[in-house]
C-alpha cells in the first residue's frame, strides 16, 4: 500500500530564525468578531518566506527569476532519490564522497533529499548556527546529477565559518531549494515521491512549504 512520510518542520511561537533582518514566527489570535452572529476564532501569522521549512526559487537571488508562485506543478510533484547519510555533527562538512557513497539511483529531474539527522535538532538552540554544510565538490557532485529541487534536513547549506560559495551557480541552474526538513529518517526507501506545496505568494522568493513523501 501507500504510506504517506510529514517532513515538514512545525511553525511555532519561540521557534528558530535566521539573524536579523529575518522576523521571528509570531502566531497571534485576534479578538472574536462582533459582527459575526457566533463567537468564531482566527489567527494572524506573522511569518517571512524562509520561515520553517520552505521552498525557494532563483529570485531569492536573481532579480526578474521565476517567482514561487510562477513554479509549475509539475515542479512541486517530482520523482525523488533520496540519500541516508550517516548522523552528522555540528559544523560537520558533507563531502562529494559522503554522497556517492550512498549509491542511490538518480536520474535527471529527479529531486534530492539528503537526511543528516540534524533535523531532529529542530528545537535545539544551535539549530541554525551549527548546522552542518555541502562543501562545494559535494554541491558539484549534485548539480552534475541535474536535479530539479533538493532538500536537506538543515537550516543552511553553505557554512557560515568557511562559505564554499555554490549558492550562485546552484539558482543559476535553476534548482528549487527545499529546506529546513525533518523526519527524513522514517523515509525507508531509496526513490519516493515528493510533493512541495508552498503558499502561492505573487511575486515572492519563496514560501513557507508542506512537504511530504509518498512511499509506494
Amino acid at each position: 500500500g501507500m504510506r504517506l512520510v510529514d517532513i515538514t518542520g512545525p511553525l511555532e511561537n519561540g521557534m528558530w530564525r535566521y539573524p536579523d533582518p529575518y522576523p521571528e514566527v509570531r502566531l497571534e489570535e485576534i479578538p472574536v468578531p462582533e459582527w459575526i452572529p457566533y463567537p468564531t476564532y482566527s489567527w494572524v501569522f506573522t511569518l517571512g518566506s524562509q520561515s520553517g521549512t520552505y521552498l525557494e526559487t532563483a529570485a531569492h537571488m536573481f532579480r526578474g527569476a521565476m517567482s514561487i508562485d510562477q513554479v509549475p506543478l509539475e515542479r512541486l510533484v517530482l520523482e525523488t532519490a533520496v540519500i541516508q547519510l550517516h548522523e552528522v555533527g555540528p559544523n560537520e562538512a558533507i563531502t562529494a564522497e559522503d554522497l556517492e557513497g550512498a549509491q542511490v539511483d538518480m536520474r535527471p529531474g529527479d529531486a534530492l533529499l539528503v537526511a543528516t539527522g540534524w533535523g531532529s535538532r529542530w528545537h535545539a538552540p544551535d539549530f541554525v548556527e551549527n548546522c552542518p554544510y555541502f562543501t562545494r565538490e559535494a554541491m558539484e557532485w549534485v548539480f552534475r546529477r541535474e536535479v530539479s529541487l533538493m532538500g536537506a534536513d538543515m537550516p543552511r547549506f553553505d557554512s557560515w565559518r568557511t562559505p564554499q560559495l555554490f549558492f550562485a551557480e546552484f539558482f543559476q541552474r535553476d534548482i528549487l531549494l527545499l529546506a529546513p526538513l525533518v523526519n527524513l529518517r522514517a523515509i525507508t526507501r531509496p526513490r519516493v515521491r515528493l510533493i512541495a506545496l508552498p503558499l502561492k505568494v505573487v511575486g515572492a522568493c519563496g514560501s513557507p512549504c508542506r512537504a511530504i513523501v509518498i512511499e509506494e
